[in-house]
């Protein structure tokens, strides 16, 4: 097998590009739709107004080239589209509050996960929308390690109006992101496509080349499955696990994929084609995967659901 290498001649986390490369051809070369996505935007001609329901359910290191996913082709609507396909909606803390989301994430966590690093506390938050959960879970994850002599975190998402908004709530003061004894912020914002592999390993080396901290997915993996499919998606999980120590996913149930043609076909959009979804046990799946990267779930069975009925799943490399 021919294992991912980076500059310098470092192995890449043992993760087999070759097979995601692959993967992405066998895609691009059978798809024959236009790929889009869903959740709740507003219009860019009136950015203060909000979406017209509150119903979720209506809701650079470069390895080697990547053939473009079908995000990019997305990202070129997605103004008409108001975040339906990318789920880049601009004002999802109004329908998703993150007071809401930390209050069900247990105090226990923020204690264990940089139990793993005495010294190095690093976060990298994937598709981070304009930062409202990605802040105040951040200042929490370090307050919970005050000896901690390096703290870094990364927040990433496709749109760039939503990354600008979460650079002026750092830089506003809205949750403390400078240390006191730091000579600049301890978290930073970048926008871009994570599925460009490319793009996120030189996104993620910027805080530690080898394995970071923690990587959460907060309420993305519906749109990240619909634009990659089965093969791609799963490739990416084995990935992403590759970079961290524990890995905070918050999965979206199947009804999600549903609701997401029902809102594109309500504003007269072409729907999205899931026949490269296996929809089946979405959220076992997932689970398997990540354990088959010698992960475990951490506290299965007692976390508490959201109030759109999704589960917050932590887990734990277990050599740590």
């Amino acid at each position: 097998m021919s294992w991912l290498l980076g500059q310098g001649s470092h192995l890449y986390n043992m993760f087999h590009l070759d097979e995601f490369q692959q993967a992405m051809e066998r895609q691009e070369n059978t798809a024959t739709q236009d790929y889009e996505l869903h959740d709740l935007r507003q219009t860019p001609a009136n950015p203060t107004a909000t979406a017209n329901t509150k119903d979720e359910d209506d809701e650079d290191f470069i390895l080697v080239s990547n053939p473009p996913s079908n995000i990019s082709q997305a990202l070129q609507t997605s103004q008409l589209d108001r975040g339906h396909r990318l789920g880049n909606f601009w004002n999802y803390p109004t329908y998703n509050p993150s007071s809401a989301r930390l209050s069900l994430i247990p105090p226990s966590y923020f204690e264990k996960i940089p139990s793993s690093n005495p010294l190095t506390l690093t976060y990298v938050d994937l598709g981070c929308n304009e930062g409202e959960l990605t802040l105040p879970f951040w200042y929490q994850l370090q307050s919970s390690s005050p000896s901690m002599q390096i703290k870094k975190a990364l927040g990433i998402d496709i749109d760039k109006t939503l990354i600008d908004r979460a650079r002026s709530r750092s830089l506003a003061g809205d949750i403390l992101s400078m240390d006191a004894s730091a000579s600049e912020p301890s978290i930073t914002f970048v926008d871009g496509d994570v599925t460009d592999l490319d793009f996120l390993g030189k996104s993620l080396d910027t805080l530690d080349t080898g394995r970071l901290t923690l990587i959460t997915l907060f309420s993305t993996t519906m749109w990240l499955h619909l634009h990659l499919g089965d093969e791609r998606f799963y490739l990416f999980l084995t990935y992403v696990c590759s970079r961290c120590d524990w890995f905070l996913v918050e999965p979206q149930p199947r009804k999600c994929y549903a609701s997401a043609n029902k809102r594109l076909r309500r504003m007269g959009r072409e729907e999205i084609d899931l026949t490269e979804c296996n929809l089946e046990d979405l959220e076992g799946r997932i689970k398997r995967s990540i354990e088959e990267c010698g992960f475990e779930r951490v506290e299965e069975g007692k976390e508490k659901k959201t109030h759109w009925n999704r589960r917050l799943m932590l887990f734990k490399r277990k050599e740590i």
